[in-house]
């Protein structure tokens, strides 16, 4: 059950990202993924030889050790974040078509709006 709940984090929280260097895939797990280097090395997880069949830049920032929780807890998965890109939906209006637009502000303000029938809560991101 461990290596499911791993495996499916660890693809969730991969990510191709785009920036000035161009796109990369970037690696989000466990030691199942993770380099491993130091006094716990040296061993690899799948995120290594994983890297060999893509042919863009693979970004691994998996962590050995953790879990869910230690993973965001300490600060790991905010590095994550800083690769995902989105944006270009986000101008539309907040309840549009496909209700895809966001809340401008950099605050803590909330707006709640029906989504095919389902109240949903939008924050700002600030």
């Amino acid at each position: 059950m461990h290596f499911i709940a791993t495996a499916t984090i660890a693809l969730i929280a991969s990510a191709f990202s785009v920036d000035a260097a161009g796109p990369k895939l970037v690696l989000a797990g466990d030691s199942t993924v993770a380099n491993l280097r130091g006094t716990m090395g040296p061993r690899q997880g799948w995120g290594v030889p994983g890297a060999l069949y893509f042919e863009l830049p693979v970004v691994n920032l998996a962590a050995a050790g953790r879990s869910t929780r230690s993973y965001i807890r300490d600060g790991h998965w905010a590095r994550v974040l800083k690769s995902v890109q989105f944006g270009h939906n986000d101008g539309a209006p907040l309840v549009a078509f496909g209700a895809r637009g966001t809340l401008p502000g950099v605050g803590n303000a909330t707006q709640t709006v029906a989504v095919n029938g389902v109240e949903e809560v939008v924050h700002t991101f600030g």
